[in-house]
């Protein structure tokens, strides 16, 4: 039962997540990511999130050679920091 209550957590997490994608500024959707990596164990959805905002919002700049995936990389980099900082914190329990 508390496997499903779960489940049912991340769903509806997700949904709110896909809606700040598409109707809250970009930085108030990664806030709302972070909160949301530390409250589940494996939030990968951070990462997919990160995506679609580049695939939606996304525009080849000039200074930075034309990449599209401006806000994916340091989200893949933030991604990888955060989990190990999240290993090492003490008040942490998954």
């Amino acid at each position: 039962m508390a496997i499903a209550n779960q489940l049912w957590v991340r769903i509806l997490s997700d949904i709110i997540l896909l809606g700040s994608i598409l109707w809250a500024p970009f930085w108030l959707t990664m806030i709302l990511a972070i909160i949301l990596f530390f409250y589940f164990e494996n939030f990968y959805e951070f990462l997919a999130a990160a995506l679609l905002i580049d695939l939606i919002y996304g525009v080849p700049e000039a200074r930075f050679a034309g990449i599209i995936l401006i806000t994916f990389i340091p989200s893949l980099i933030l991604f990888f920091t955060l989990k190990f900082v999240k290993k090492r914190l003490l008040i942490y329990q998954p």
